[in-house]
């Protein structure tokens, strides 16, 4: 048996509220599918919420590990390319560009310090985005300008899903959860 305040607290029924006038009604089996869905329902939106942050967060990782790896085998052109833009210490810039990029995405695709990493990554994201993709200025119309625009835009997108890991975590598949419920 449960007690029930009224048709209004039936939703609240598994609550004793002792102020209300009440009645006792057997559980039904009804009332028994019903909680079975809800908590089914609960469950399946938990787990896809779990899974959706363990994918953005191993997407934005994989972006950062290709394109380091990429900077490795393409060392000399992409100094060029660097110096190209006026970067100076191109050298220096690009290893420390590779070792945060690398680094940084392993340590997202595990869920590794996760916020500290994802605010380092969208620093690097906006420095990049600034220092090379400065479409603003190349001359208007040319295809160079447009490709230059939308890598900075895209690099925006990363920088925003970015920022939202580093405000969030790493979610529930992640290593810093993990070591976070051991404590």
């Amino acid at each position: 048996y449960k007690l029930f305040c009224s048709p209004v607290c039936f939703k609240s029924a598994c609550f004793k509220i002792s102020s209300c006038n009440t009645s006792i009604f057997k559980t039904t089996k009804l009332s028994k599918i019903t909680n079975h869905r809800l908590t089914q329902r609960a469950n399946m939106q938990d787990t896809i919420e779990k899974s959706l942050a363990t994918s953005g967060r191993v997407l934005l990782a994989l972006y950062f590990l290709v394109f380091g790896a990429q900077k490795i085998f393409t060392f000399d052109s992409m100094s060029t390319y660097m110096a190209g833009h006026g970067m100076v210490m191109v050298s220096f810039f690009l290893i420390l560009t590779i070792f945060i990029q690398v680094g940084g995405g392993a340590a997202l695709l595990l869920g590794y310090q996760t916020k500290f990493v994802a605010f380092i990554l969208a620093g690097l994201t906006l420095v990049i985005s600034l220092v090379m993709h400065d479409f603003w200025t190349l001359p208007a119309g040319e295809l160079q300008t447009g490709h230059e625009t939308q890598n900075f835009v895209k690099n925006m997108g990363i920088m925003a899903g970015l920022l939202v890991t580093a405000g969030m975590g790493g979610g529930a598949w992640s290593l810093d959860n993990r070591k976070s419920a051991s404590i």
